[in-house]
């Protein structure tokens, strides 16, 4: 079901997809991990992070303040870079 990661799984196709079942699973708690840290999907207020952009704290209240910010950042620092619009 993939890329064999050692060459032991070579010739087990079960063992092969546990290990993809298991790396897909690990990347999925991952990310989850790292959108709660971070606050993009369920940031209320209050998070461990302190945001600071060119030595100045920023103060972030939602979700959706952190991605836009991120996206002003982005367009300042790349500034002729190609528009992508977004329909969600």
């Amino acid at each position: 079901m993939g890329t064999c990661y050692t060459p032991d799984l070579v010739n087990d196709s079960f063992a092969t997809e546990e290990v993809s079942r298991q790396l897909a699973a690990a990347r999925d708690a991952l990310q989850q991990r790292l959108n709660c840290f971070i606050g993009v999907h369920h940031f209320t207020g209050t998070t461990e992070l302190a945001w600071f952009r060119k030595g100045d704290e920023v103060t972030l209240k939602r979700g959706r303040e952190l991605l836009s910010y991120l996206s002003d950042v982005c367009d300042e620092l790349y500034p002729h870079a190609p528009r992508i619009a977004n329909d969600s």
